[in-house]
């Protein structure tokens, strides 16, 4: 069993997708404004999710952390990108900055 910070992250990556079905299964035919733009800033949220996981995998902190902070800036309470630079700012030596992420991920 892997219990690093980002194995937690690719379990909750999958409640985001969850939650991106939910809103396409609550929406009606005829699509509201504010629904696509739902669905289109949690497709951007996701697609930084794995990304930062990528650039994790590949030793690529500062990637990880700007794919992070992208995401957040769309989704300021995403415990995922949260943790994850948290994660990457540990893995840099940025222990400030990865203690501030962490604290707001409880």
């Amino acid at each position: 069993e892997n219990n690093s910070p980002l194995a937690a992250a690719e379990f909750q990556g999958g409640h985001e997708q969850s939650v991106r079905e939910q809103l396409s299964s609550s929406s009606s035919s005829s699509s509201s404004p504010s629904w696509e733009s739902s669905w289109e800033q949690l497709s951007v949220v996701d697609e930084c999710v794995a990304q930062s996981l990528e650039a994790y995998g590949a030793g690529q902190m500062n990637a990880a952390v700007h794919f992070c902070s992208h995401g957040l800036a769309l989704d300021p309470d995403s415990v995922v990108l949260r943790n994850n630079r948290s994660a990457a700012f540990h893995q840099m030596g940025r222990g400030v900055d990865a203690l501030a992420d962490a604290t707001e991920c409880l």
